[in-house]
């Protein structure tokens, strides 16, 4: 069915009417207060913001203004830290009495804000940091994770990785929980896969390293097929811009997950490499359906740039929880935890839903290789394939174990 503009810009993307529902009195009075706690300096930035703008699209179509209520939101600056984060949450929550967190883009600082949010009894929903400990081992009633996690997208660029012919493996990331968590994911799945890779070394670099120099020199000298790089946010574009600037690329296939997203690729336009194997939960080119298109639109209208896939998802939060407000009517947190369990929406790509028992989104991924084509100032990803959500997600019954239920 063809979604116009106009309706477009009325649902939200979250295919719901406006509704006249009354206010209802809470600690907030005629405000909803919502605290957003991400990264906005640093390499990590270039994420960020994204996440950032596609939440305020959401809230925009809606004027800011749901059940009668102004809604105000809170921008805070965690630099990447933990102990800056908790403090900020703490604030947020005690001082300004706002009624959801939302963030973040470092899993430590997802987790962090996780348990705050869980003592507190404050939904946080996490638009971007990825570890499968957030909805899984570390989950928990007040946290959903509204972005694929590590065992999904690990997942996802294993499949991709075992289409190919290749055999022998380096595994390099940053030496934190994500680095760590989506590199386990990746050479589980490969392995069960083809029964004849073999991983021929392993290096982990601390966050913000600045020479990868050494690094690149240790993947040379074991001779691999390809290179699995489990690299964060803040780690992305310097430890590409040393592939290319070493030719590696050119001496052994590379896959790293959000290698081929626009943030990625606008920030190293000529320096990035074509033939990188890349996943992304959105591209503003793909998936061609109608409700991408409007999205794509409208997010340039507003904030004149390409929306990447932190906008989709912080886009996709804002939806999801308009929804739910509106459903239940109230700022009534319980309840609109209860409204969210098993919610689905249509969005820029397609339909989404979160899982009733660990509040993980499951949305697809799509896996594609770089390639600077003249459309555009940067690489796009060409070659796409779409690995559909319900692939991806991890069994239940594994959840329970990593919870130790």
């Amino acid at each position: 069915m063809k979604i116009s503009r106009r309706r477009f810009l009325e649902s939200g993307a979250a295919g719901i009417a406006m509704l006249s529902l009354p206010g209802v009195a809470s600690a907030n009075g005629g405000r909803i207060k919502i605290g957003v706690i991400d990264t906005y300096s640093g390499p990590a930035s270039i994420y960020t913001f994204g996440a950032r703008d596609g939440f305020k699209l959401a809230l925009s179509q809606i004027g800011y203004n749901l059940l009668g209520k102004k809604i105000e939101v809170f921008y805070r600056n965690s630099r990447y830290r933990p102990s800056i984060a908790l403090k900020m949450a703490k604030e947020l929550v005690l001082s300004e009495k706002v009624d959801f967190l939302i963030g973040t883009i470092n899993s430590a600082v997802a987790l962090t804000v996780s348990a705050y949010a869980k003592s507190v009894k404050i939904p946080f929903f996490d638009t971007t940091s990825m570890s499968s400990k957030i909805s899984g081992a570390d989950g928990h009633r007040y946290v959903f994770q509204m972005d694929v996690n590590t065992d999904m997208s690990g997942k996802a660029m294993a499949l991709a990785a075992a289409k190919e012919s290749y055999k022998r493996y380096y595994i390099i990331g940053s030496d934190y929980v994500y680095g760590h968590a989506i590199a386990k994911s990746f050479e589980k799945n490969l392995m069960a896969i083809k029964k004849d890779v073999e991983i021929v070394g392993k290096s982990w670099f601390r966050q913000g390293e600045p020479d990868f120099g050494p690094y690149i020199n240790a993947i040379l000298i074991k001779k691999p097929d390809a290179v699995y790089a489990a690299t964060g946010g803040r780690d992305m574009v310097p430890f590409l811009k040393y592939v290319n600037f070493t030719g590696l690329y050119k001496r052994t296939a590379i896959f790293d997950y959000t290698a081929t997203d626009t943030a990625t690729t606008e920030a190293l336009g000529a320096s990035m490499p074509d033939g990188i194997y890349g996943g992304s939960p959105y591209y503003f080119y793909y998936p061609k359906i109608n409700l991408n298109r409007m999205f794509v639109k409208s997010y340039k209208e507003q904030f004149k740039k390409w929306p990447i896939f932190t906008s989709s998802n912080g886009y996709i939060t804002g939806s999801l929880l308009i929804k739910a407000i509106k459903l239940v009517g109230s700022i009534d947190k319980e309840r609109i935890i209860n409204a969210l369990e098993g919610m689905r929406i249509s969005s820029p790509v397609g339909e989404v839903y979160v899982r009733s028992y660990d509040h993980q989104l499951i949305a697809p991924v799509f896996v594609g290789r770089t390639k600077k084509t003249g459309k555009y100032p940067f690489a796009t990803a060409v070659d796409i394939v779409t690995i559909p959500g319900n692939e991806l997600k991890i069994p239940i019954s594994e959840v329970k174990r990593e919870r130790g239920l």
